[in-house]
């Protein structure tokens, strides 16, 4: 399975990213950053996490 097409868990991402997991966590359930629920375990891709956190960066520094 290639890089692209693979989910992680919630803890991997967050270290990944170098982000709390309760941060990551919010924006999922605010359906800011896509993820999947797998029974009720959310997972992850990383290259979209990646770009949906960089559209919020970027509106939030249009903001101020």
């Amino acid at each position: 399975m290639s890089n692209e097409m693979s989910y992680i868990p919630l803890e991997t991402l967050a270290a990944k990213l170098g982000l709390p997991k309760c941060y990551l966590r919010k924006l999922a359930r605010g359906k800011m950053i896509p993820y999947l629920n797998v029974n009720g375990r959310l997972r992850f891709n990383l290259k979209e996490v990646q770009k949906a956190l960089a559209q919020i960066a970027a509106s939030e520094g249009r903001q101020q």
